[in-house]
């Protein structure tokens, strides 16, 4: 009997490759090589490979069940043949030759790469069919001179494996008796971080998490990450995590119908507010971390996501003693005021109070806004006498080698002078699109302009007058294009926008870009025209691309500021037509100099002086 198991296929575990008609033919290909009369050849396809067949496929009795389970078929089995699996470890424990069938182990190994060097393996290893078949057919030789390696895998990876496992978990979790189990197979780093992300999309928060993230040292710091998989890119980001301990959130909070009113009150007010005595969430929200965390303990809890009451709330109750910090991303209180923004649907559901917010911030050790110009906005909107201490800031670090690695690539190919873009769609999916990239009237002897901004299509954003600024400028500059890179709720509106003032093939808003840097290092000047923002990352990104900044004074905006390094406007109209004028008249700087590591270190000594000050060590 020969079972041929492979692992999965596809970019991601959400985006499985389920290609029954491929396995199909390994195994009949595997069959006309060998005889038949006296070899079987199964397949058991991965799980996720399982569920991506189709209906007719998995009906169709050609290939083994995900029900079942592959310890019991493994005593059937003479000789396994696998791939990148880890299926094969379990096996060992059969003393029964493996094989290992790699057919695409260039493309693989650069996609995903193994635990293990190939010449580690306790079996033979080839790419071709043909070979897989010579070894079977002289399997006691091969088994013969594989024999030692053999025996030192199964070693180490079944040394335990006596049948008996389950007991001995059973008598150390409810017994305390830890005899026979291993119990320190991890070097945990000496201090826990436990960061909850929200929804971990495609933002500023996201950028600035990760780009923290990549800075942490992995030897001092223990680190868990805990967020929701609201949509296709928090997963794709939860995925491509590394060295941390990823826990996605899963079901729901569990809760009594009386519980579920005091949540929803604390969701908005907190521990605050009329009715709270009446509403106590308290044990809801103790209930809810211990779902999720059990007795772990960390030395930090902190809130990321910066804008809400109620994961808070579940770390004010259940994180025991840990030290409690939350981020700031925002002007919080011209966020939360921000009614037209709150139109939209995708926050019309976000029911935060400033109540709610200065309640919460009561609760937790630090108050970490996200530079040092945001957080005295917000110090003087939302602290207390009791909180106004707990205010501070660490600096957004940039994540440098993503910037530096997208600005290397290049549009694959150009379309009648348009560059093709690739953009960001549902379920991983990818769009192309034309991006104009020529000057639209050369006839009129004016050199050609490009600007671009970068960023979600929201009202603080300021995107509206920054259409309406630009075609007032083509009046004066026709020769000139503008790129608002960035998806969200108002793409249609500004769109329409831009059409009727007979501007729309000049105005090109292309959506999400999956590289946005690939298109903007092509323009000639960048523009940030928000009302507000917590600290834009994306002008020290740009920075990065050396270009001429014109920037809107936002109260957060000397955070990101260098001498002589932008050019300020207001936020009206003329404001923005003064600043487009001023880079076609050479007003705008372009010959700062900007040191983007030194920057980041000095961002991280931030973070890493705040986590001190709370030790009473700094």
């Amino acid at each position: 009997m020969v079972l041929y198991a492979p692992t999965w296929r596809g970019e991601s575990v959400s985006q499985v490759t389920g290609d029954g008609a491929a396995l199909l033919d390994i195994q009949q290909r595997l069959i006309s090589l060998i005889d038949p009369d006296q070899y079987q050849v199964l397949i058991k396809p991965h799980p996720y490979t399982y569920r991506a067949l189709s209906p007719e496929e998995r009906e169709s009795g050609r290939f083994i069940p995900q029900q079942v389970d592959a310890n019991e078929l493994f005593s059937l089995v003479d000789i396994l043949i696998s791939d990148y699996s880890s299926i094969y470890l379990d096996f060992l424990i059969t003393g029964r030759p493996v094989l290992f069938y790699l057919p695409d182990q260039e493309t693989y190994l650069a996609d995903r790469g193994v635990y293990f060097d190939l010449d580690e393996l306790p079996g033979p290893v080839t790419h071709r069919l043909e070979k897989l078949a010579q070894w079977i057919k002289d399997i006691d030789s091969v088994a013969d001179s594989y024999a030692h390696r053999y025996r030192e895998t199964r070693q180490w990876a079944c040394a335990r494996d006596d049948g008996k496992a389950s007991e001995r978990v059973a008598r150390a979790v409810f017994g305390g008796v830890s005899d026979g189990v291993v119990d320190d197979f991890l070097t945990r780093a000496p201090i826990r971080l436990l960061f909850y992300v929200s929804s971990f999309g495609a933002n500023g928060v996201s950028s600035a998490f990760r780009a923290l993230l990549s800075m942490l040292d992995r030897t001092k710091y223990d680190i868990t990450v805990y967020g929701l998989l609201s949509d296709e890119v928090g997963r794709r980001n939860f995925d491509e995590l590394q060295d941390v301990r990823s826990m996605p959130r899963f079901g729901a909070f569990t809760m009594t119908a009386r519980e579920a009113k005091a949540v929803e009150y604390y969701s908005r007010y907190a521990a605050d507010g009329p009715l709270f005595k009446l509403f106590n969430a308290e044990e809801p929200l103790r209930r809810d971390y211990r779902r999720s965390f059990g007795d772990a303990a960390f030395d930090y809890v902190i809130d990321f996501s910066g804008y809400g009451t109620l994961f808070p709330g579940t770390f004010r109750y259940g994180a025991g003693e840990a030290k409690r910090i939350i981020w700031q991303h925002n002007d919080l209180a011209a966020d939360i005021q921000n009614r037209g923004k709150r139109k939209l649907k995708k926050y019309s559901v976000v029911n935060t109070s400033l109540t709610g917010l200065r309640d919460t911030y009561g609760a937790f050790d630090k108050v970490v806004s996200c530079g040092e110009h945001v957080m005295e906005v917000n110090r003087e909107k939302l602290s207390t006498p009791s909180t106004y201490d707990k205010f501070t800031f660490v600096n957004n670090v940039i994540e440098v080698e993503r910037v530096r690695a997208l600005l290397e690539e290049e549009p694959e190919y150009k379309v009648d002078g348009h560059l093709v873009a690739a953009v960001a769609g549902p379920a991983g999916a990818r769009r192309l699109t034309l991006v104009p990239n020529t000057p639209p009237a050369p006839e009129s002897g004016l050199p050609f302009i490009t600007f671009v901004t970068l960023g979600r299509l929201s009202p603080e954003k300021n995107q509206a007058n920054l259409i309406k600024a630009f075609g007032l400028f083509l009046q004066e500059y026709p020769n000139a294009r503008l790129y608002i890179l960035g998806g969200g709720d108002l793409d249609r509106s500004l769109k329409g926008l831009a059409s009727s003032l007979g501007i729309a093939e000049l105005v090109s808003l292309p959506g999400h870009l999956r590289n946005p840097f690939m298109l903007a290092k092509h323009c000639d000047c960048f523009l940030l025209p928000s009302r507000y923002e917590g600290f834009g990352l994306v002008v020290p990104e740009m920075r990065m691309l050396r270009k001429p900044i014109i920037l809107s004074r936002f109260d957060a905006a000397p955070s990101v500021s260098i001498p002589g390094g932008q050019y300020e406007i207001g936020f009206e109209v003329e404001d923005i037509l003064g600043g487009l004028r001023a880079y076609a008249k050479g007003d705008v700087p372009g010959d700062y100099e900007f040191d983007v590591d030194g920057y980041n270190e000095a961002a991280y000594q931030q973070f890493e002086q705040m986590l001190e000050s709370l030790d009473g060590s700094s």
